[in-house]
């Protein structure tokens, strides 16, 4: 999908696969995606690389992509947030996840694919391990933090590590 109308067409769609996928986090809202193509990545000129996967003629797969000059990267606000293919949970979702980025690198015309901060693990990324040309820069890794499943702020900071709570008040 390249233009604005036929990503709004997948409302529906995006919403129930998100509701297949248990991904019910903000950056994998349909909400969120769209309105960073709408207020920042065309703004910039980016073109829209959105890539979507049907199993019998329903939904199972959706990479948020764009391309910016030669580069493709994760559609995004620009920020940092949370990046991630969203699959259906099955025996397929391996091999869609191939076959969207065998799809990608043979389509899109690109040097260069900067896939930043992507949500760890994430079916993506295990594809990418398989690439004998993919280099990952930087380590570790970009867990999700689900801060829906405490009462607020204060009971899931409750939670973390009390040197890491040190830490960031002596550097406050």
């Amino acid at each position: 999908i390249t233009d604005s109308e036929g990503f709004r067409n997948l409302r529906a769609e995006w919403v129930s696969l998100c509701a297949r996928s248990n991904c019910s986090h903000l950056f994998s809202s349909f909400e969120w995606w769209l309105n960073a193509w709408l207020f920042y990545a065309e703004p910039l000129g980016q073109k829209l690389a959105l890539v979507t996967g049907r199993y019998d003629g329903r939904l199972v797969l959706v990479l948020p992509l764009v391309t910016d000059r030669r580069i493709l990267r994760m559609l995004s606000t620009g920020t940092y947030e949370y990046r991630d293919v969203i699959v259906e949970p099955s025996a397929f979702a391996g091999q869609w996840v191939r076959q969207a980025w065998s799809y990608v690198q043979s389509s899109v015309d690109a040097d260069v694919f900067i896939l930043q901060n992507l949500r760890m693990p994430n079916a993506l990324a295990a594809e990418l391990k398989q690439q004998p040309a993919a280099t990952a820069i930087g380590g570790g890794w970009c867990p999700l933090i689900r801060l829906d499943r405490f009462a607020n702020w204060d009971a899931y900071a409750a939670t973390l590590p009390k040197s890491l709570i040190a830490d960031q008040r002596r550097q406050w």
